[in-house]
């Protein structure tokens, strides 16, 4: 499945597109492909902005095998701390589901992830069950650190702000640190392939706030993540 790509990055992204750089050597990351437009799917009063969530609202069986999740969720008696991490994670979920407006099938695919996740519901006792601990595809710096063993030499998306370590014109350092959006999230440090002055010039100015893919890998410090491309633009 392509990577999700927020339609208010993309501004940014044909920005980065314009800078000059190499070709890419290893071709990077996959692409972002054009979301499904929300006349796609007729939306009836009251429901949800967005492609999945017309659909949910729209499509008798995806509507009923959403209450079904709705179902399998309450009837784990979440409470307390387990409950608010818990809720974290289906956000990495609901990330992956919505993912779905990339891909040509979007009710096939919206159906496929709801009937995956009431089964995975389905066999937990409760929220403090371990088997709860899955590697999601789009997730925040914390889940990853927490959870590095699941992460280790596979590709994941992690959204919030990339902070180069220099901003100095002539540095070549090419690393940097995912900054979450809200705090509590945390950060990721990350390792590029290079970082040419403009691209260089480009996320120290904006510092973007995005979806950034790339492989999990460890060295002495412990992980960070690997990106062969910014924003889609490969890196040289």
């Amino acid at each position: 499945m392509k990577r999700f790509v927020p339609i208010a990055v993309m501004a940014l992204v044909a920005a980065l597109v314009a800078v000059p750089a190499a070709k890419s050597q290893d071709g990077g990351g996959p692409g972002a492909t054009t979301a499904v437009t929300d006349r796609a799917i007729p939306r009836g009063p009251g429901c949800g902005e967005g492609v999945v969530e017309g659909l949910v609202c729209a499509d008798a069986e995806v509507g009923r095998l959403d209450d079904k999740l709705n179902t399998e969720w309450k009837q784990l008696s979440c409470s307390g701390a387990a409950q608010t991490e818990f809720r974290a994670e289906e956000r990495f979920w609901l990330r992956d589901r919505n993912n779905c407006q990339n891909v040509a099938a979007v009710r096939d695919c919206v159906i496929g992830k709801l009937r995956e996740r009431i089964a995975f519901l389905g066999r937990l006792r409760s929220c403090t069950d371990e088997r709860r601990f899955i590697r999601y595809d789009f997730t925040d710096p914390w889940y990853v650190k927490a959870h590095e063993d699941l992460y280790l030499g596979t590709k994941v998306t992690i959204f919030g702000s990339l902070h180069p370590s220099s901003c100095r014109a002539r540095s070549s350092s090419a690393s940097g640190t995912i900054v979450a959006t809200r705090a509590r999230d945390g950060r990721f440090r990350v390792r590029l392939k290079s970082l040419p002055p403009e691209q260089r010039a480009f996320l120290c100015g904006k510092r973007p706030a995005a979806h950034w893919y790339g492989e999990v890998r460890r060295d002495s410090h412990g992980p960070y993540l690997y990106l062969a491309d910014v924003l889609g633009a490969p890196l040289p």
